[in-house]
């Protein structure tokens, strides 16, 4: 149990805080956003109190105490609830927060935690309302994050095999929305490649003469994450699962990704976003490149580019951009193309394969 008292300079109250329950409304300070690619004020400011990163080995220890010794309890309520409060304080503390996603990477066992939570989720074949797929929506939620812009935290997160337990998620029908959102996000940055930049971001561009042109990188790369995104283009089903997902945005009247709540968990199509930067960043590599501009990836982009939802048109329109569409008009003038087998998807196991992936 966690016991600490912090003081709010701002309001001169003290606050006890005795569970990761009471820290996680704490850092999240009223925040409900779904989405949220950079934290408030508040929290920004009380991810770097002192008081707040001392008890941060307790949340570690109890990630790791719930994880550590076999399969999760599926019908211990409170158990999954203690590995979702754990992992909800985790990327709390580590949006936007470049130091503290080193400081939790830098523990032995929490990465392996939070991959251990998302994979264990689907022995449990529960409903969407599940304790165990709560867990795994935070889990999935903290290592969007933690997967970004970390060489030490990259490459630690391919040895756990996360790339896999990220994909099943998206290979499980009854998984939640918002399961499938961050676990759709966190292969997106595990996809991605980053480069000597201010904020780790690389610029591409495509060079050459045309029929012989390529994708190169304007900057000095700091993570080359080719293997990781061959890796993650070679699990049986997933392109055509990112494809789908990305198919499926909300309606022109629903809930928006960039406007819903925590509460809208459940709410159909917010992780098309999501689906929508992992091919982005799948796209960098030929092979899967290949692959999707053969699929119906083109089509679903481009529909998912018109959106009112700036999460869905920004990445769906930077993905295009490496899929080397240049007119919508022209790709929603051809027939859908057919699903992505899976023989094109064993192809791309061939990594050193030169040519181009069977469809």
């Amino acid at each position: 149990m966690l016991m600490l008292v912090l003081t709010l300079v701002a309001s001169a109250q003290l606050v006890e805080i005795t569970t990761t329950a009471e820290l996680a409304v704490y850092l999240r300070a009223g925040d409900s956003r779904l989405v949220r690619p950079s934290p408030s004020t508040t929290t920004a400011a009380r991810q770097r109190e002192a008081a707040v990163l001392e008890l941060l080995p307790a949340v570690l220890q109890e990630l790791v105490d719930t994880n550590a010794t076999s399969v999760c309890d599926c019908d211990d309520a409170a158990e999954q609830s203690s590995h979702a409060r754990a992992a909800e304080t985790l990327h709390l503390l580590t949006t936007d927060s470049p130091s503290n996603r080193a400081l939790i990477g830098a523990s032995p066992d929490a990465l392996a935690g939070l991959v251990s939570l998302v994979g264990e989720s689907l022995s449990c074949n529960n409903t969407a309302s599940s304790p165990s797929w709560r867990a795994a929506e935070e889990a999935a939620e903290a290592l969007w994050i933690l997967a970004f812009n970390s060489p030490s935290n990259h490459k630690a997160l391919l040895e756990l095999g996360a790339p896999e337990a990220l994909a099943a998620p998206l290979l499980t029908p009854h998984a939640p929305p918002r399961c499938k959102m961050w676990a759709a996000a966190a292969l997106q940055n595990l996809a991605a490649s980053y480069c000597a930049t201010a904020d780790g971001r690389c610029s591409w561009e495509w060079v050459g003469d045309p029929g012989a042109q390529a994708l190169e990188v304007r900057e000095r790369l700091t993570i080359d994450a080719e293997a990781a995104r061959r890796r993650i283009a070679a699990v049986p089903g997933l392109l055509h699962a990112l494809v789908d997902l990305a198919a499926a945005p909300p309606p022109e009247s629903g809930l928006l990704p960039s406007r819903a709540l925590t509460s809208d968990r459940l709410a159909p199509g917010i992780a098309a976003w999501a689906a929508a930067g992992a091919l982005k960043n799948l796209a960098l590599s030929r092979n899967p490149r290949a692959a999707l501009q053969g699929s119906a990836a083109p089509h679903a982009l481009c529909a998912l580019r018109a959106s009112k939802c700036w999460l869905q048109s920004s990445k769906s329109q930077a993905a295009l951009r490496y899929l080397d569409v240049d007119s919508c008009e022209a790709v929603l003038r051809r027939p859908k193309p057919p699903r992505i087998s899976l023989s094109h998807v064993l192809h791309l196991r061939h990594f050193d394969t030169p040519g181009l992936v069977e469809l």
